[in-house]
């Protein structure tokens, strides 16, 4: 059944009136429809109401050609988690700044997941570094060491 233009009007300002008061829950029917519930004023009462095929309100148990089952909360809406806004880029005189500043972003942004990373797996940075001293002291011994060889043999 379709809607008459004359009737329009008033059933739009009846719909505008009642959606202004939603709820958290929709009511589930027997044919298996999922309606709206809505609070709506009658008779000096709350009523929950739910909008029928036939462009009518009614109380959400006695809705006509359905069989009242039970209220279901609303799914809550995802979260809308914006990306954060990219700061603004530098403007480049040259090509090789351009480059420059690239890479440098580039190992940031490496040198950031490295820490993630190993954050996840329980290390700290002051770890980190306390192996890196180590590696780099072993390998200046190594280096000197391979240069006294060396230099005997000349």
């Amino acid at each position: 059944m379709s809607l008459r233009e004359a009737d329009s009007y008033g059933y739009l300002r009846l719909k505008e009136q009642i959606e202004s008061r939603p709820t958290n829950s929709n009511a589930v029917y027997q044919d298996g429809k999922v309606r709206p519930v809505f609070i709506y004023t009658w008779n000096g009462k709350d009523v929950f109401v739910v909008e029928g095929d036939d462009y009518k309100f009614y109380p959400a148990q006695k809705s006509p050609g359905s069989a009242f089952v039970r209220w279901e909360a609303k799914p809550e809406p995802p979260q809308v988690v914006e990306p954060p806004s990219q700061p603004e880029r530098p403007k480049f005189s040259s090509w090789e700044e351009e480059r420059a500043y690239a890479e440098a972003q580039h190992r940031k942004a490496l040198a950031e997941e490295n820490v993630r990373r190993l954050e996840r797996q329980g290390i700290t940075l002051a770890e980190v570094r306390k192996q890196e001293a180590f590696y780099n002291q072993e390998a200046e011994e190594r280096e000197t060491a391979r240069l006294k060889h060396l230099g005997s043999r000349i």
